[in-house]
């Protein structure tokens, strides 16, 4: 599978795809909406971020006691039964409860959503692994494929997390310093155009998360691969719930503006440290040829 082309060829990626589309379409609206109602309520920017986060937050629980079963349980009727869940817990958050039954809703859809998370990106190597055109050479580049078009669905500006296969393992720092980097310069308290356009720039960084999904990918064993995608999932949407609080709280104590670029110093201080370790391995040198 080399192009985007087959991939949709694929019989079940398509609506595969839409579906998983618009479910995270539904899941931004929804936090966007709840973090503006807390805010309006409390009038702290904590909150907000935890309302609006709090899920992710809440995944690094069920990543440590539900994600076991994400290999085991059937994949189609565990997403479904997932979807129903978020559209119940969606429906009682827009009554709205009281603000304690806000958090312990978002607590339940956090656990729920590590489940899922886990049983999608398992499902999605499962159905790119038996369409016949794969090779099992060409698993691994299969799931890639899949997971960039998810990604851009995500972000379009991540389309340059797949540019060729010889420059992907050196990009993996550059983009993940690109991800914090412009969020410096809110300190200086940007206008809306000069913010719009800095946030558009680190945005490209994420194409950071399809180099490290490729990594685990090659060293994963095929029956692992959805309670180790499970774990890579909820695992970075748990430290992105961190990192909000972690915002929201210096934002409480400061400024918005202050606060970015706090945590875009602690990010790039973060990557710093772990770059050693990103980097690609040098390759070995051939043996000398015998005569």
């Amino acid at each position: 599978m080399t192009s985007y082309r087959s991939l949709f060829r694929t019989p079940e990626f398509t609506p595969f795809f839409l579906a998983s589309s618009a479910q995270v379409a539904a899941q931004t609206m929804s936090g966007l909406a709840l973090g503006t109602l807390v805010y309006r309520a409390t009038d702290s920017p904590l909150l907000s971020a935890l309302s609006m986060f709090g899920p992710s937050l809440a995944q690094v629980l069920g990543a440590t006691t539900l994600l076991s079963a994400a290999d085991r349980l059937p994949p189609r009727a565990t997403l479904t039964g997932t979807a129903l869940a978020f559209a119940a817990g969606t429906a009682a958050l827009a009554a709205p409860p009281p603000l304690w039954g806000i958090f312990a809703l978002i607590l339940v859809l956090g656990l729920v959503a590590s489940l899922g998370g886990g049983v999608r990106w398992g499902l999605l190597n499962e159905i790119l692994r038996e369409d016949g055109c794969v090779k099992d050479a060409h698993i691994k580049d299969g799931y890639i494929l899949g997971r960039s078009v998810f990604n851009m669905a995500n972000g379009v500006t991540q389309v340059v997390g797949f540019v060729p296969p010889r420059l992907r393992p050196r990009l993996g720092v550059p983009l993940l310093l690109l991800l914090a980097a412009p969020y410096v310069f809110f300190v200086l308290r940007p206008g809306p155009f000069l913010a719009a356009g800095l946030a558009t720039l680190a945005s490209a960084g994420f194409a950071a998360s399809l180099l490290q999904q490729e990594r685990l990918m090659a060293v994963t064993p095929p029956e692992l691969s959805g309670h180790a995608l499970g774990l890579h999932s909820s695992g970075m949407l748990t430290m992105q719930g961190v990192g909000a609080a972690l915002a929201g709280a210096t934002a409480q104590l400061t400024s918005p503006g202050t606060a970015m670029t706090v945590i875009a110093l602690a990010s790039i201080a973060v990557t710093v440290s772990l770059a050693p370790g990103l980097r690609p391995a040098p390759r070995a040198a051939s043996a000398p040829r015998t005569a």
